[in-house]
């Protein structure tokens, strides 16, 4: 299911890793601040956090080359990380910066539901279309969600698109908020936080598994 979609994912991003190594531009992002923000935005899933004396753990989906446990170790936070990718050469420079930690190279919609987290995190992959139809990536995005939900004990922190914008580029993926919030209400979760707040063109959707 998806293998197109998953096709495109790796050849782009292995092919942008490959001539912009281990930068944003590498993962098709402007520059480290607008990472860092997207950071923030990704770990706020766990604001509420009440593992007062335990370490929660946290998937990263999508982990490129590891810059999201870059700001986890930079901002001292007490987190398990594991990441995974589809692009073999983001994970062997993830592992080889952080061998500490667990990175592997596998579609996200094949990881076993009984492999659970604390929480899950998917930062950036609903947000490139390339040439994929936005239809064919909604299908996808409502398949991944649910995924994501199913690994997770506590909470998923996921982003994409807005359509409140005043460009499109034709590679990128756009979905209404209001559109994606009803969805998710109806569908994943009636515990649904949504971010439109930020200074960035997209928005970022909380869903909850524990009050």
């Amino acid at each position: 299911m998806f293998d197109n979609i998953i096709k495109t994912f790796k050849e782009n991003y292995t092919a942008t890793f490959a001539k912009h190594g281990a930068t944003p531009e590498g993962v098709y992002w402007l520059n480290q601040e607008r990472m860092n923000l997207r950071h923030k935005k990704m770990l706020q899933i766990m604001d509420n956090d009440l593992f007062e004396n335990e370490t929660p753990t946290l998937l990263d989906i999508g982990c490129g080359y590891g810059d999201l446990l870059n700001y986890i170790k930079a901002n001292d936070l007490n987190i398990k990380y594991s990441g995974i990718d589809l692009v073999e050469d983001m994970i062997n420079h993830a592992q080889s910066k952080h061998p500490d930690s667990q990175f592997e190279c596998v579609n996200a919609l094949d990881i076993p539901e009984d492999c659970q987290y604390d929480y899950v995190v998917c930062n950036g992959i609903l947000t490139c279309k390339y040439d994929r139809s936005a239809l064919e990536m909604t299908e996808f995005m409502k398949v991944l969600i649910a995924k994501l939900f199913s690994l997770a004990r506590c909470g998923v922190a996921f982003n994409t698109y807005s359509t409140y914008v005043n460009w499109f580029h034709q590679e990128s993926y756009y979905k209404s908020p209001a559109e994606l919030l009803v969805y998710c209400l109806e569908n994943i979760t009636h515990k649904v936080r949504l971010d439109h707040a930020y200074p960035l063109y997209e928005y970022c959707i909380y869903l909850y598994k524990n009050d």
